[in-house]
């Protein structure tokens, strides 16, 4: 989903032009996080990290959430940029 910036008017993605409008200038309407899986899940997908397998990939993000547990480091929607760029830069 969508938003049109001019008239607020929510439209599907493949929508190119706001049918309320007929502007054609988006925003794209974000979906709020509160899952620690969820957060590192879209981290990973940001940053551009790779895995080789599905099982790798789950394995990292339950190491990544039981090493910030035991460290009281909140996942949160808040400073999910840092694990991004903790992410990229471990590329």
């Amino acid at each position: 989903m969508k938003v049109c910036a001019y008239c607020q008017t929510g439209v599907e993605d493949e929508i190119i032009d706001c049918p309320k409008c007929n502007k054609s200038l988006f925003r794209q309407r974000r979906k709020i996080l509160n899952n620690p899986s969820e957060l590192i899940e879209y981290a990973i997908i940001k940053s551009g990290v790779k895995f080789k397998t599905e099982k790798e990939k789950n394995d990292f993000k339950h190491t990544v959430i039981k090493s910030c547990a035991e460290k009281s480091i909140p996942i949160t929607s808040e400073n999910i940029n840092e694990f991004i760029q903790h992410l990229f830069d471990y590329k």
